[in-house]
Formats: structure tokens, sequence, C-alpha cells
């Protein structure tokens, strides 16, 4: 079966605000415009990053640094 891994570090969050709590181990704290993501692990479809979040504007998560991976498993 094929798969694909995404190898996103870290996203530009400065200004991101949310009333519901991020576990940090997915969305680490905003440190200097920067929050790192999954602890730095790669994501993949069987585990993917999620939270839940509430506000009253969207936000946008640009990616700052990371690594397109393919993989097969």
């Amino acid at each position: 079966m094929n798969g694909s891994l995404l190898d996103i570090r870290f996203i530009f969050c400065l200004g991101f605000q949310t009333v519901e709590p991020i576990n940090t181990s997915i969305l680490g704290k905003e440190e200097r415009g920067l929050c790192l993501v999954n602890n730095g692990r790669p994501i993949s479809r069987s585990h993917p990053v999620t939270f839940k979040y509430a506000w009253d504007t969207s936000f946008n998560f640009p990616n700052i640094i990371s690594k397109a991976k393919v993989v097969c498993f």
C-alpha cells in the first residue's frame, strides 16, 4: 500500500487564538511567531494532527519549515 508522510516542523502561528485547550504535543506554544507541530514528527494519513479550534475569525496556518516525503508502507 502506498502512503505519504508530510514532514512539517513549524508553522507560522503569530496571533493564533482559541478558547479550546490544545495539547502542546500537537501544536506547541508560539515562540518568535512559530509553533512546533506534532512534536516535530512527520504527519501521515493514518496519524493526522487534529485539534478543536474556536474563535471569532478563521486563522490561516502557513507552513514555514517542511520537507515533503513519499514513502511506501
